[in-house]
């Protein structure tokens, strides 16, 4: 170790010597020998601990030279236990006596040297910077050392020279000092403050990282000093300008960390949001995490803290659900000592500045680093990635919150990613990971998916279906479906959703009470009704599924007879944009439903079944009762195909000698094609126009009913539908009365009972 020590002393003393020199090469290798000496025999290296720490302080304090992670790499094992270096550290005593050791050790190594006012300045640096390394490899150590009042205040005698070493040890000692209560009570920390807030203007970017560190962790944990120290300004200025700036990626994980810290404070992310404030491009840490891995986990906790919800413990939710914020407040404060005890705890984030700080981040290409941080994780054996997973997967959902965010989500990795974490055993993560890619289905057009082998749109059909079958809430359920419904719309991915059991899927999720649900499913299925294999389902006598779309048909919703009945085309793939954003305030998927009954009418076996459900009479009623041109298409080509194909089953076999002998149901459906043909909606009056002509060909002894026999059924029909509704608004008025008379007597009957004496919890969902 004194070998090791000796060139590095004489630089020191300002008698460098030039590379390839024999005292470097007996430097280098004494300092390999100790190192294989701590590897091999640890306890033997132990016996010379302080002189050991000693030695190995003089080589320390610059991080990129290969003598400073060696030197590293040393204290590590030397100041690691035994039983904990193996992964089998349960004894607690065992434990207990080796930190004794350690922490009597490092203060004979590095206290007399520190304590000495006549101690040579090199000496005094050196030792400075023996502490740093202490405490990075064993920070239980380093903090016993500090807790040595006199030790941490000699370390401030370095704070005014313009020694970039120097600095930035006690930078880093600042920043892992912080964590104690004791060093910056109240006045105490005044001093370290004014030192790190002069660190914070140097032009050296190593030693402003570590005082962001210090500043940020001292603002988290100390509040009094919040106000003096003003995270929201030239501390998030530097921050800011680290992550941005083009420097070492060692300079950026101390940013990280700061940003880390900073982002735990809600004040901070409101400033972010209410200023606007920018990153930057985030491509240089980037760049910075494929070199370190020791970036990725402040990295995914910075961002993770800055745009994505707290989660509750299990305790907490369970806590919630039994007393209010007062009382928990309350409870915590006691568990500290009483009133005081503990810091107050931070206010709740608001999900819209999370959902506002989320999108600037996809601006500031925020993506990029999720992406390289999953693909890392991935590739870690044993799970061990799998903390970085649910934060990424949680992060990119909350990204994908904002319609115009998605784009870039696809283009800069954030698909790939989201496929990694949905695949992941950890169900937490496969299910915020499943949900973020619904989100992403409903913008994204199917062909503007990146097609790699294993990362293609075909990968996110899985998912979507897992998350319809066994979503938390309604609103995955629904996302999920309409991210299937533009799937749908592609042939290779349509054939993929019914491979993977999606048609059982989608028509079990048609048993929920939502409506919103219903819609979307049904939407789906729509466009997976022209694959041949769901066409045949509706053919069989009998069919299930021509009685379900027969019944949406028919229903009070226009939006879910939209569904059921749908006959537009969807757009050519040349056509196709990479973004096609849902009508505000109309959740929808990019295309509409292409098949359904106004297509499916069309073959005459699958007509005849349709008719058999008795879809007739609904495409009659919207013939006649609705005003909305979508709707009027559709069932004017319903109408249409029904009797070009199947004609003889409307209007029987033989033509009758009088009009007045034709059946009901032959009649209206005809009335609702003459109504069709005067229609200001040019596609139904096409369509109606069309099918009468046809009619008059293949049925000549069918004659057309008289105009005032045609105007007498709308007439009827319409007075029917008109009384109809009339009786549901009254009932609803009726049970709404009722309702608001129960609720007043409820509200005076609890005014009767004791404070704290109702257990009924009303929840609207």
């Amino acid at each position: 170790a004194e070998a090791a020590r000796g060139r590095s002393g004489r630089e020191a003393a300002g008698g460098a010597a030039a590379a390839g020199a024999p005292d470097a090469a007996v430097s280098r290798a004494a300092l390999d020998g100790v190192l294989r000496m701590a590897e091999l025999d640890p306890e033997a290296c132990r016996a010379a601990l302080p002189d050991v720490i000693r030695s190995l302080s003089w080589l320390v304090g610059d991080d990129e030279t290969e003598a400073h992670r060696s030197s590293l790499a040393i204290l590590a094992r030397l100041l690691t236990p035994a039983a904990a270096a193996n992964g089998k550290g349960d004894d607690k005593s065992e434990d207990e006596a080796f930190h004794k050791g350690a922490c009597a050790a490092a203060e004979a190594a590095l206290s007399p040297t520190l304590r000495d006012p006549e101690a040579e300045w090199e000496a005094h640096a050196a030792a400075v910077h023996g502490v740093t390394a202490v405490l990075e490899v064993n920070k239980k150590v380093g903090a016993w050392l500090l807790r040595q009042e006199s030790i941490f205040w000699s370390l401030a005698e370095v704070a005014e020279l313009e020694d970039e070493g120097l600095q930035r040890s006690l930078a880093e000692i600042y920043a892992h000092a912080a964590a104690d209560v004791s060093l910056f009570k109240d006045k105490e920390g005044e001093e370290p403050i004014r030192h790190l807030r002069a660190f914070l203007r140097s032009p050296r970017p190593k030693v402003r990282a570590r005082a962001c560190v210090a500043l940020a962790k001292v603002c988290l944990l100390h509040h009094d000093h919040r106000a003096r120290i003003d995270p929201t300004g030239k501390l998030l200025a530097a921050t800011r300008g680290l992550l941005e700036a083009k420097v070492p990626p060692h300079v950026h994980r101390w940013a990280v960390e700061a940003l880390m810290y900073l982002t735990l404070m809600p004040d901070l992310k409101e400033h972010l949001a209410e200023t606007g404030a920018r990153f930057g491009s985030l491509v240089a840490v980037a760049h910075s995490a494929s070199k370190d891995p020791s970036l990725h986990h402040a990295l995914v906790s910075a961002l993770g803290a800055l745009c994505a919800p707290r989660e509750k413990s299990d305790e907490q939710k369970r806590l919630e659900q039994e007393m209010d914020e007062a009382q928990i407040e309350q409870m915590r404060q006691l568990a500290a000592g009483g009133a005081g005890g503990a810091a107050p705890s931070e206010r709740k984030d608001d999900p819209a500045v999370l959902t506002k700080l989320a999108a600037t981040l996809v601006e500031d290409d925020a993506v990029l680093v999720l992406a390289e941080l999953v693909a890392a994780a991935a590739s870690r054996p044993g799970g061990s990635g799998a903390s970085t997973l649910h934060t990424a997967a949680r992060v990119l959902l909350s990204m994908a919150t904002t319609p115009e965010a998605r784009g870039k989500i696809v283009a800069q990795g954030g698909f790939k990613a989201l496929l990694t974490c949905a695949l992941c055993e950890h169900e937490p993560t496969a299910t915020s990971a499943a949900w973020a890619l619904a989100k992403v289905g409903i913008s994204i057009n199917p062909v503007a998916y990146p097609r790699r082998p294993g990362s293609g749109p075909e990968s996110m059909v899985k998912p979507l279906l897992r998350l319809v079958d066994g979503a938390e809430h309604e609103l995955q359920q629904f996302e999920a479906c309409l991210a299937l419904c533009n799937l749908a719309t592609h042939p290779e991915l349509q054939q993929r959703i019914l491979t993977c059991g999606g048609w059982r899927t989608l028509t079990m999720s048609l048993a929920c009470e939502n409506e919103l649900v219903q819609r979307a499913a049904l939407e789906a299925m729509s466009n997976l009704t022209t694959a041949d294999e769901v066409a045949a389902k509706f053919a069989e006598p009998g069919s299930t599924e021509a009685k379900i779309f027969v019944g949406f048909c028919g229903s009070d919703d226009p939006k879910a007879q939209l569904a059921a009945s749908g006959a537009d085309d969807p757009p050519p793939p040349e056509a196709a944009t990479p973004l096609s954003h849902p009508p505000s305030g109309q959740p929808s998927s990019a295309h509409p439903p292409v098949g359904a009954i106004a297509t499916l009418a069309g073959d005459p076996e699958i007509g005849s079944a349709l008719l058999g459900a008795g879809a007739l009479e609904p495409l009659v009623n919207i013939a006649l009762l609705s005003d909305d041109p979508p709707l009027l298409h559709r069932a004017a080509v319903g109408l249409a195909n029904l009797f070009n194909n199947n004609a003889d089953a409307i209007l029987g076999p033989a033509a009758p000698t009088d009009q007045s002998e034709l059946p009901g149901p032959a009649l209206t459906a005809v009335g609702a094609l003459i109504t069709l043909s005067s229609s200001p909606v040019e596609p139904a009056k096409a369509a109606a126009v069309g099918a009468l002509v046809q009619l008059r060909k293949t049925r000549p002894d069918v004659p057309m009913p008289p105009a005032e026999v045609v105007q007498a059924v709308v007439a009827n029909i319409r007075a029917e539908h008109a009384a109809r509704v009339a009786e549901a608004e009254a009932e609803a008025a009726a049970e709404a009365a009722a309702k608001a008379g129960a609720g007043g007597s409820k509200e005076a009957a609890e005014a009767l009972l004791p404070r704290g004496g109702g257990d009924e919890v009303e929840v609207e969902v």
